[in-house]
């Protein structure tokens, strides 16, 4: 159907926001698909399942408020968006990735249904064609930002906490050892120093 209607430039234009929207969609499903499914959610105590759920509840409300237009008139539609970052490094820094997964994908669906159905910061008014869908490729472009920032994020986090108690570990396995020994143990450095006795 596009052959003899649409030239060729903007045809070009679909094919790569369509892409674009189609890495969007896989950045956005995938983690939570490997998290969920795999059931890495670390054993949670009661106030950080607390937690996770006022988290949940203030992305909903806030993706609702920035990409359903409900501020726009009011305020810089532009600088709106920006207004997830706290939540989803909130999520990365206090939950792990699978909340944050699940926070970038509460977001990013409300960001595309409200942007679909023609609302949002990046929506302009009178868009048609070429430029509604350029500003499609805004959309996505942010998505993906926040999408990676937010995942690289939460996985340095977890990353350093395994760390951590990977030393705690390794301490305690070694006190063990030292405690339980019945001999004398003596530790020297490179001069004959006495480091441990």
């Amino acid at each position: 159907a596009w052959r003899g209607t649409m030239p060729m430039p903007e045809r070009l234009l679909r094919v790569q926001v369509t892409s674009l929207g189609e890495a969007v969609g896989i950045l956005l499903l995938v983690p939570v698909l490997l998290t969920v499914i795999a059931g890495s959610a670390s054993p949670v105590r009661r106030a950080r399942r607390a937690e996770a759920l006022a988290l949940h509840a203030i992305n909903v409300v806030v993706s609702v408020v920035v990409f359903g237009g409900l501020l726009a008139p009011s305020m810089n539609a532009q600088s709106l968006p920006y207004a997830l970052f706290p939540i989803t490094f909130w999520a990365a820094f206090r939950l792990g990735v699978r909340d944050t997964a699940i926070a970038l994908l509460i977001a990013g669906g409300t960001a595309v249904v409200c942007h679909s159905v023609g609302v949002g910061p990046f929506v302009m008014p009178g868009d048609t064609g070429a430029s509604a869908f350029a500003h499609f490729a805004s959309l996505y472009l942010f998505l993906a930002v926040l999408t990676i920032t937010s995942l690289l994020a939460a996985a340095v986090q977890s990353e350093g906490e395994r760390a951590q108690a990977e030393v705690r570990q390794s301490e305690q396995r070694y006190r063990m050892l030292i405690e339980r020994m019945n001999e004398g143990v003596n530790i020297t450095d490179a001069d004959a120093r006495m480091t441990f006795v």
